[in-house]
């Protein structure tokens, strides 16, 4: 029995998200990628977006839109609009509808010689603040925890609830590929979530990534029972990237001279991040 890891990766059709898909699946692992419309997830192309390393990798695109929490976990046992990528060939690309989770006795794309297993949850969607507090509708409020914070909580348990049956099987290591990593949880906070960090237009989201970092502190004291590792990144700046982008131009402005003389990241620096902390090499 060969037994491959397989990585959920959210937001994963852009900015960091795409780069730690891209880096994720460059070192072995099979991917399920969640995107937030059907558009997001059909523009993703195998040749630049994903690899395939070895015979046994296959990738997965859902269309789910996180920010409607909880609305959308009311179906986390249906089935959404996704593709499946078996190879970087167009005769290999299937659209169909998918479970984000397997159930029991369904465990992804397994074949009778092919086991594969819940190895990495990262959570890397989120949407940024446009306007100061005093000005933000419910609705965007809303948006925002939901996206940043609420979901991310879902779909830990749901990752969860799969990486303790990773960790009870049994695995003959030497025939995992690529290889076996005790299963991991990495939620992508940011500096605006630390408590010096004040600058105005970024209340509510700040709010929810700093919420995000102690759910994940708490998280990793309740997981590490059943060998599950939780950590979160907090970045700074990441260059290249839509969140910066969308942010207000006043919190724009006072972000980068806040951060003036810290280091700056882009989207694949902090993919190599992602992956060192996932191989336990966070030192």
């Amino acid at each position: 029995m060969n037994y491959v890891p397989v990585a959920v990766v959210t937001g994963a059709t852009r900015g960091i998200g795409k780069a730690i898909v891209s880096k994720l699946s460059q070192e072995g692992l099979s991917c399920v990628m969640i995107g937030s419309t059907e558009q997001s997830i059909s523009e993703i192309k195998p040749q630049e977006h994903l690899h395939f390393v070895n015979p046994f990798q296959r990738h997965r695109a859902l269309a789910i839109d996180l920010s409607k929490w909880p609305q959308w976990t009311a179906n986390c046992r249906g089935k959404f609009a996704g593709i499946n990528f078996e190879s970087d060939s167009i005769d290999k690309i299937h659209k169909g509808h998918y479970r984000i989770l397997p159930k029991v006795n369904e465990l992804f794309w397994d074949t009778p010689r092919t086991h594969y297993y819940m190895s990495l949850l990262v959570n890397c969607a989120g949407i940024a603040q446009h306007s100061l507090s005093l000005r933000s509708s419910s609705d965007q409020i809303a948006r925002i925890m939901n996206l940043n914070f609420a979901s991310c909580v879902s779909l830990c348990n749901m990752a969860t609830k799969q990486m303790v049956k990773t960790v009870r099987l049994d695995l003959e290591k030497k025939h995992c590929i690529p290889k076996y990593v005790s299963p991991c949880i990495i939620n992508m906070s940011s500096i605006l979530g630390e408590p010096q960090m004040t600058i105005p237009g970024t209340t509510v989201y700040s709010a929810s990534k700093a919420a995000l970092t102690q759910y994940t502190r708490v998280l990793t004291q309740e997981t590490m029972t059943w060998g599950i590792r939780a950590e979160s990144l907090s970045p700074g700046l990441v260059t290249g990237t839509d969140m910066t982008n969308e942010m207000g131009s006043t919190a724009k402005e006072q972000l980068v001279d806040t951060l003036i003389g810290l280091p700056t990241h882009t989207p694949e620096e902090i993919a190599n991040k992602v992956w060192q902390i996932y191989l336990g090499e966070n030192n």
